[in-house]
């Protein structure tokens, strides 16, 4: 961090080894008088400056009791509370704070991943080191000497130029380092700490938590205060170029009270320059102009100023151009200019800008059984009905039954502008074979929010929902296979799906697999209505039949109502090959499969009951259609076209091969199209 702050120097009370009485209030503009107590009761005996300075850091949650009612201001303070004080102190000024990840500690794993990034923070900040390269020493206790180094390096690293260092008159220091007696100069000449005595700093005794709270106060008043706060909300996240997005913004003093006639600088930035300046985005308007408010990243009387509320609105704008916008928010000095190195407080927002959808679609009919829940998905779409994707948008749905309107909900859209009305339908009216039962279903795009068509600028549709009895449960249960080939010995892998009379997924049913190899093996469908069952053979090839029945309620047969036999569930064959011998002569096959990376073919011999698969080179000779000798891409580009498998015997796809070889001569392949 590399920005810059004039030193606010406050008179610091001497920090003792117990609370100076009388003492006078702490009283900054980092810790004003109105901040609210924090509501501890054990704070007896403390001097006013100690108690202003707890009720400060517990306001700004830099540090927080022991519990709801107690600080425990005599406690001493231990290396992974300091972490964590350091860390929140940095956030408090309005900096941000690296990524946190591991510095190699290696006695940190047991705390919670909030302590271990705070503590891996003030490693990247160079605040702490670490006692070794590879331990932290978490439960140890905080010496002055350690906090007023602490102390002088988060300065720094959020900015501060700290003063020179020059002795203090401290007699107890002698012994430490040179850079440790220049940190406690410093926090003296900064009014952060006047040591225990005139002439002492008492270096070797243990933070008091009462101590780390003035040490921070303190702290908070030399790096500049507390800025003031920023909070930004867009209406939409994302938004049709073609239309306006409201910003809103929400500044607070920092004591937390609203700022009413603050002046707030807005720009839209396609980036920040080398010097952390501000480089307008051409594509992006803010109130009509161009993408800043007044004169461009500088704050003037011309900016917008919050009302009594604290609160500054503005319109943004775009050309048609889809991109995400970067929308900056600030406050400062009137006449100050955007510098990120500087300006604390900013507030970014994230705005993307799409395509604009020319219409709104959902489902023509939608079957649910009696009391399941109906999802009824709209979709945004534009030009040739390509859906839009646009999150964050209302869709206004409307559901009636005869002349009654039973629901009427909103539902914003995802990323890829779709929103989905889920609701449970009503109860089956008898256990017997009920007439379905229909409800109508409307949706708009209400993209100004006010849950009312406009008419043909939010679009429409409708469709409806059919209720009906669940029973048969099952009326489809499809075999798949990832391919139609194995090698022996490979495994296979077939599925099935399993849907209900309203094509919804059927899950956690069971499901028999056979096939002429393989006696029944069981598999459970997954929320997707799939049951998955991986085999093999590693005997002879051959035209492998599998077959499959569904157990509903798992109870072993597939007898009950809605299960399915085997005889019910359409089989399918799986070839099993085996690698190819040298055959002499001429002998013919249908293609089963081809793949051509692997240089293979999958085939089955014709007026045999052989299963092979073939391998080809550039060695070999090609043929395709009678025609003349075709090199390797030229047969291999004809494959590819073919549409297989082709199982039909003759007068098909074949290939022929004359002869073919294994021991390295050259094979000869015709194929015939």
């Amino acid at each position: 961090m590399s920005r810059r702050w004039s030193l606010v120097v406050v008179l610091g009370l001497v920090i003792g080894l117990v609370p100076a009485l009388p003492a006078a209030a702490l009283v900054t503009e980092a810790c004003p008088s109105n901040l609210p107590g924090g509501g501890f009761n054990d704070l007896a005996g403390m001097s006013p400056d100690a108690i202003d300075a707890i009720d400060c850091v517990a306001h700004y949650e830099i540090a927080q009791g022991t519990n709801a009612t107690n600080f425990n201001p005599n406690g001493t303070v231990q290396r992974w509370q300091m972490a964590l004080f350091l860390t929140r102190t940095v956030t408090s000024l309005g900096f941000n704070l690296p990524s946190g990840t591991s510095q190699g500690f290696a006695d940190i794993g047991s705390f919670p991943t909030s302590t271990q990034t705070a503590i891996n923070q003030i490693r990247q900040l160079g605040i702490s080191l670490g006692t070794s390269v590879s331990t932290f020493d978490p439960f140890g206790t905080v010496p002055r000497w350690q906090m007023a180094l602490f102390l002088t390096r988060l300065l720094a690293s959020v900015g501060v130029l700290l003063p020179n260092g020059a002795s203090q008159g401290f007699t107890d220091i002698g012994g430490l380092a040179s850079s440790t007696q220049t940190a406690i100069n410093r926090l003296k000449q900064l009014g952060v700490s006047t040591g225990t005595t005139t002439t002492t700093f008492s270096p070797n005794t243990d933070v008091l938590r009462w101590q780390m709270a003035l040490f921070l106060a303190r702290a908070l008043e030399s790096a500049g205060g507390i800025p003031y706060r920023l909070t930004a909300a867009l209406s939409v996240p994302a938004s049709p170029t073609s239309e306006t997005v409201v910003l809103t913004v929400t500044v607070r003093k920092p004591d937390g009270s609203l700022a009413n006639n603050r002046r707030v600088d807005v720009f839209v930035a396609s980036s920040l320059d080398g010097n952390g300046r501000c480089v307008l985005d051409n594509d992006a308007d803010i109130n009509g102009g161009d993408a800043g408010t007044s004169s461009n990243c500088i704050l003037d009387n011309n900016d917008p100023q919050t009302n009594s509320n604290g609160v500054v609105t503005v319109n943004l704008t775009h050309n048609t151009t889809q991109e995400v916008d970067t929308i900056y928010a600030w406050t400062g000095e009137i006449g100050e200019t955007f510098d990120a190195q500087d300006v604390r407080g900013e507030v970014l927002s994230q705005l993307t800008w799409g395509p604009t959808p020319t219409g709104l679609t959902i489902p023509t009919n939608v079957g649910a059984g009696y009391a399941t829940s109906a999802a009824v998905k709209a979709q945004l779409i534009g030009a040739g009905g390509a859906a839009v994707s646009l999150s964050g948008q209302n869709i206004r749905f409307t559901v009636t039954r005869g002349s009654q309107t039973i629901l009427t909900q909103t539902v914003v859209t995802l990323a890829d502008g779709s929103a989905t009305l889920n609701y449970v339908g009503p109860a089956d009216p008898s256990g017997g074979d009920d007439p379905p039962l229909v409800d109508n279903v409307t949706a708009f795009w209400d993209k100004d929010k006010d849950n009312v068509d406009d008419g043909t600028a939010e679009f429409d549709d409708s469709g409806t929902v059919t209720w009906d009895d669940l029973l048969p449960l099952v009326t489809s249960a499809t075999l798949s296979q990832s391919s139609l080939t194995n090698l022996l010995g490979e495994f296979a892998s077939i599925t099935i799906t399993v849907r209900d009379k309203f094509n919804q997924p059927i899950a956690n049913a069971d499901v028999y697999f056979q096939t002429s190899q393989v006696g029944p093996s069981v598999a459970t469908t997954n929320g997707s209505g799939v049951a998955t069952f991986s085999y093999t053979v590693v005997a002879d090839s051959l035209a492998d039949a599998v077959d499959a029945r569904v157990d509903l309620n798992r109870d072993g047969d597939s007898t009950d109502p809605g299960d399915l036999t085997f005889g019910a569930v359409a089989d399918l064959t799986h070839y099993w090959v085996e690698t190819a011998p040298t055959l002499a002569g001429s002998t013919e096959f249908d293609i089963l499969a081809i793949n051509a990376g692997a240089n293979t073919i999958d085939v089955d011999q014709i007026g045999g009951s052989n299963f092979y698969r073939l391998t080809y080179d550039s060695n070999d000779q090609f043929n395709v259609d009678g025609g003349g000798s075709e090199d390797l891409n030229q047969f291999e580009a004809a494959l590819v076209a073919l549409t297989l498998p082709d199982l039909d015997g003759a007068g098909g796809i074949e290939l022929v091969t004359n002869p073919y070889s294994t021991g390295g001569g050259a094979s000869f392949f015709a194929l015939e199209t």
